[in-house]
């Protein structure tokens, strides 16, 4: 058997290398797209999470709903404790 090229064998490692790097690359994003993270800052009693926010008032939460098509009279009804939980 005789040796290979030097140039095939740095295709076949470079190759190899761009592979294993793509794989590691794709493992990373699925274990952090996976990860259940905390809201981020120590939220009070009082409030509650509403996606990656925490609405301060009424009027925060009811702008929101508006600019995703929502109302906040129909949120408040389906969601009457949450409801409660927030300031004018």
């Amino acid at each position: 058997m005789g040796r290979l090229p030097t140039g095939i064998l740095y295709r076949f490692l470079l190759a190899l290398s761009v592979a294993a790097a793509f794989s590691a690359m794709v493992w990373a994003g699925t274990r952090a797209w996976a990860s259940d993270k905390p809201a981020g800052r120590s939220i009070p009693a009082k409030d509650f999470v509403w996606g990656d926010r925490v609405p301060l008032s009424k009027a925060m939460l009811a702008q929101w709903l508006r600019a995703h098509g929502g109302s906040y009279s129909t949120w408040a009804s389906r969601h009457p404790a949450a409801a409660l939980r927030l300031a004018e």
